[in-house]
């Protein structure tokens, strides 16, 4: 009888060289998207991807966010779903919602971006990072409706020379939202007043060359402009018949908080509503509005009240 060591050899070095193969699609795929090879990340990502062995969340997330810097946001959005369907690994659940809600904020879906963000957010509530990008969401939405705010700045994240703004709201959004052509964001340390203009002096993360953002206000009454612009996100805000991610940016446009402000955000009936409500409440209010979301038994709500310090005392 012949030895069937040769054969077990020959399948055994075959397995390897496929092993070593699949290793190689991977390492050349991080290799293309660190350098901004994109398309060539996505090739050698779905060719690792197509191997039993691969079938892991960090290949989907990787081909999501390459997608994602190409601009194509419906591949994309499937490619962020594939990744949440498998178990949270590393915090990739956290950054995949991240990912998903950015991206149908990029393709001017509110309303998606909201319920992504909000769904992950309520069983989180000590995730400042999605806690942000919820807040970014409902004044994208707040701002673009309802102050004409050009969602070109939203759509379009690449800094730009200028941008027109008629808030101090709109101007720290915008420079959240900007990044460089690496998708890496903007990150200020000083400002100059100019007239009725601020140039915003920082870096990117990934660059050393200070770069500036020059903001320009349109209004040239400022104290008049945020006594109206105030009366405005409270008309809005308790104005049931628009959607909930719009007057919720009316609410994130009126903090922080004071009592009166606290008290007409607690009469709205939602409960996501109360929910932000609770979780942004500051120390300095009044206890009579604490105590409504101490006692508001509801487990969101009990959630934000465990996770605010103001509460604490």
């Amino acid at each position: 009888m012949k030895s069937l060591l040769p054969i077990y050899f020959v399948l055994f070095s075959s397995f390897l060289a496929t092993i070593h193969g699949q290793e190689a699609h991977w390492e050349n795929g991080i290799q293309s998207f660190e350098s901004a090879n994109y398309k060539a990340a996505i090739a050698n990502f779905k060719q690792y991807e197509t191997t039993i062995a691969a079938q892991q969340p960090s290949t989907q997330f990787h081909i999501a966010k390459a997608y994602y810097h190409l601009h194509q946001l419906d591949s994309a959005i499937h490619y962020y779903e594939k990744t949440l369907q498998f178990d949270n690994i590393n915090r990739i659940n956290q950054r995949c919602i991240l990912g998903l809600s950015r991206a149908y904020l990029q393709k001017g879906d509110f309303e998606s971006a909201y319920k992504t963000a909000l769904t992950y957010l309520q069983d989180n509530p000590d995730d400042e990072a999605v806690r942000t990008e919820f807040q970014d969401i409902c004044l994208w939405a707040y701002l673009i409706k309802h102050h004409h705010l050009n969602p070109e700045y939203l759509t379009n994240y690449i800094k730009k020379p200028s941008y027109i703004i008629n808030s101090v709201a709109a101007q720290k959004l915008i420079a959240r939202n900007v990044r460089n052509e690496a998708g890496y964001k903007f990150d200020s340390d000083r400002l100059e007043q100019i007239g009725l203009a601020q140039r915003w002096y920082g870096t990117f993360y990934n660059e050393t060359k200070e770069q500036s953002i020059h903001f320009i206000f349109i209004d040239p009454d400022l104290i008049e402009s945020v006594r109206e612009q105030e009366k405005k996100a409270s008309e809005i805000m308790t104005n049931g018949t628009l959607p909930i991610y719009e007057r919720l940016g009316a609410f994130y446009f009126l903090t922080p908080l004071n009592d009166k402000k606290m008290n007409l955000a607690l009469e709205q009936k939602e409960e996501t509503f109360r929910f932000c409500t609770c979780l942004e409440t500051p120390d300095y209010v009044a206890k009579r509005y604490k105590k409504k979301c101490i006692k508001d038994k509801r487990s969101i709500i009990q959630a934000a009240v465990n996770q605010n310090t103001a509460f604490a005392n």
